[in-house]
């Protein structure tokens, strides 16, 4: 046997991978990129819409305060709350059923 034949049926022993490593990491680096800049652009678009919201409500943040520094209305906007909330949640705390009147 030649050097050309011997070399010729050592390659042609060997056949190429199912899989090309190289060829997926870089398909799937790619498909990373192109997820990384839709969820930054994503983020971008929410921050924005966000800031003008945040921008537009601003005037009422003062009127919001001044009605929650009322002595007592935090605490009467907890009871009344709790008075809705309570009897939803009433079977699961004591096990069996509410009843509605």
């Amino acid at each position: 046997m030649t050097t050309d034949e011997t070399l010729n049926a050592f390659f042609a022993a060997d056949e190429a991978p199912f899989a090309d490593p190289v060829f997926q990491a870089g398909v799937s680096e790619a498909i990373a990129r192109r997820r990384m800049r839709v969820s930054i652009g994503l983020a971008a678009a929410i921050s924005i819409a966000l800031a003008a919201v945040a921008w537009s409500v601003a005037p009422f943040i003062d009127v919001i305060v001044s009605v929650g520094a009322t002595p007592g209305l935090p605490a009467a906007a907890l009871v009344v709350t709790l008075g809705l909330l309570l009897p939803r949640f009433a079977d699961r705390i004591t096990g069996r059923r509410a009843t509605r009147s």
